[in-house]
């Protein structure tokens, strides 16, 4: 037996690749001044916020922002679970570092998890495609754009986590078909996932279904679909209980870990547990039929039971609320909304999957036995996240990982052939084979696309740069003024909690509605509905910034509002200037009412 066959991870070259990655990735940003804006997204900033309140002092089970929606807070609907690391990197680096412990934080955390991410993805290869594909399995992720984006410097929100969760998760099901501990360990990943994040929802069904086909193909699989199914249902029930103070654990929510999914699951096991102990002596047709109806049986009952969540996790929002906060998140958007506005994107998107969903299909055509049934699972996982980024193209961070085995597998046979008759032919379709799963070819390729059907080459339209609204030092003023609650542009409001004391109105999270339709009808409806809100909320500070959308005014702006006042150079008599005009955020004190 070769060391590779006794190491899944191939420790040596995994390290060596992660190194490589990491020079390439992190040295250019390091040296062009990384740390002049270390966190770009809102919701990486937010992430900061919420593990630095942890770091310093608030309880794991106070799920509320007590800065955002000033002065009442909101809750917020992330988990402990990722804010957790982050903070003990904070806890650790602050008496070394003081106020940079934060920014140091997030430049070490996503390495470690790029680490863990190029592990899981040789182990999972290993387990598909047998040794001698590690260097494919470690180097396809390593240049794939989606994982270079979720992996970079200060990444630090749960999608990297998520990512490692589900890859994992796709490589325990497979094991769990004959594994008892791996039938466990994929209960547990698949609720450890549904409590970081509710949209890998579509890879607890993937397991769901690959444990219940081993169990219709064959009954003596009904010991490792009910471990699955029961610690599914509780460390579901485990994570509800650490992350949800007492006083909510009747709360019910679709957007969250909460009871609904804690009774789903429990329903689920249950349905499990009935259909494999009346039904593995029935025939395969019949032990379908079976785990189907219950299935379906619990699903309704769930819905029944929490009808609130048949309009999906944000089915309660106010539909102004989600104009606001969700309908313009390109993340959110399907996949042909966002081809139609952007073809080199989507092309980019789409691209891996679909070449992925190829692969395995012929994969599942081609072999027999044990090995088809791994392919179809695989392939079962890759269709459900790929119809998820159809849906909303943030889908593509989950459709990535399982395409890798796929991207493994050509470069292998395109090798093989080339070892076989080294020509320009076979050399070309392994070069192909590389470039359909790297990140060169998902630019590229699409660019290409594009250009030929627009007749031009596609040229990005240029935007002003807002970097000077989102720099640290950009705050400094703001967090030398007294304390108090500031309204400004949603862009801003993760800034301004992480960059001062201060408390903001909304910082563009949809579990604050309230503060969202405040902060649009302060800067768009007028200067009476303005004056009123800021003695509602007592607010302190409106924070602006040049080029930000939400500061051009609308047709439905008014007049004296403050966007249509803030375009003209103008502002209203009762807000008195702080900064100087050169200043990149421009503060106003606001008066009080004489």
């Amino acid at each position: 037996m070769t060391a590779e066959t006794d190491d899944p991870f191939a420790w040596r070259p995994l390290l060596v690749c992660w190194v490589i990655v990491l020079a390439l990735i992190y040295l250019p940003q390091i040296m062009g001044g990384a740390f002049q804006h270390p966190f770009t997204d809102n919701d990486d900033v937010m992430r900061l916020v919420t593990a630095t309140d942890l770091a310093h002092g608030q309880s794991w089970q106070d799920q509320v922002e007590h800065r955002d929606n000033a002065p009442f807070g909101s809750p917020m609907h992330w988990s402990r679970l990722v804010d957790a690391p982050i903070a003990a990197l904070i806890v650790v680096l602050q008496p070394v570092l003081g106020a940079a412990a934060g920014s140091w934080a997030g430049l070490v955390w996503p390495p470690l998890l790029l680490l863990a991410l190029l592990a899981v993805s040789a182990g999972l290869t290993r387990r598909l495609l047998g040794p001698g594909h590690r260097l494919a399995a470690l180097l396809l992720p390593a240049i794939s754009l989606v994982v270079l984006t979720e992996f970079r410097p200060f990444r630090v929100d749960h999608h990297n986590v998520q990512m490692i969760l589900t890859t994992t998760l796709v490589w325990a099901t497979l094991s769990g078909r004959t594994r008892p501990l791996a039938a466990i360990v994929a209960g547990l990943l698949a609720a450890t996932s549904l409590a970081i994040g509710i949209e890998t929802l579509p890879f607890l069904a993937g397991a769901g279904l690959a444990f219940a086909l081993y169990w219709v193909l064959d009954p003596g699989a009904a010991g490792n679909f009910r471990r699955f199914a029961l610690a599914l249902a509780l460390g579901t029930g485990a994570h509800f209980l650490l992350a949800t103070a007492p006083a909510h654990y009747f709360v019910a929510a679709c957007d969250e870990l909460s009871a609904t999914y804690v009774v789903a699951t429990v329903l689920g096991a249950a349905a499990v547990l009935l259909a494999t102990g009346i039904g593995s002596a029935l025939g395969a047709n019949r032990r379908l039929l079976l785990m189907g109806l219950l299935g379906v049986l619990a699903a309704a009952l769930t819905l029944v039971l929490f009808p609130d969540c048949r309009a999906g996790p944000y089915g309660h929002l106010d539909p102004r609320a989600f104009d606001l906060l969700l309908a313009h998140v390109p993340e959110a958007q399907p996949l042909w909304a966002r081809f139609a506005a952007d073809p080199v994107t989507g092309l980019s998107f789409a691209l891996t999957p679909s070449l992925g969903i190829a692969v395995l299909f012929w994969c599942s055509l081609t072999n027999r036995g044990a090995a088809r049934l791994d392919w179809l699972v695989l392939l079962l996982f890759l269709v459900l996240a790929t119809i998820v980024m159809l849906l909303q193209v943030r889908g593509v961070r989950l459709a990535v990982m399982p395409a890798i085995p796929a991207g493994a597998w050509l470069i292998g046979k395109a090798r093989e052939a080339f070892a076989r008759r080294r020509d320009v032919l076979r050399a070309g379709v392994l070069a192909a084979s590389w470039l359909g799963f790297t990140g060169l070819a998902q630019v590229l390729l699409p660019a290409a696309v594009a250009a030929l059907a627009e007749g031009a080459p596609a040229v990005a339209a240029a935007r002003p740069s807002l970097d000077s609204c989102f720099t640290p030092s950009a705050y400094a003023r703001l967090a030398g003024l007294p304390v108090g609650n500031v309204v400004a542009p949603m862009l801003l409001g993760a800034h301004i909690l992480a960059h001062s004391a201060d408390s903001v109105v909304a910082a563009g999270y949809h579990r604050n509605a309230a503060g969202a339709i405040d902060t649009d009808d302060f800067l768009n409806a007028g200067e009476a509905p303005a004056r009123a809100i800021a003695t509602r909320r007592s607010l302190g500070y409106v924070v602006a910034c040049r080029g930000l959308p939400e500061l051009t005014p609308r047709p439905s702006s008014t007049p004296d509002s403050f966007v249509a006042l803030w375009t003209a150079g103008q502002h209203w008599t009762w807000l008195t200037p702080l900064s100087e005009p050169a200043e990149p955020l421009q503060i106003f004190r606001i008066e009080p009412v004489p």
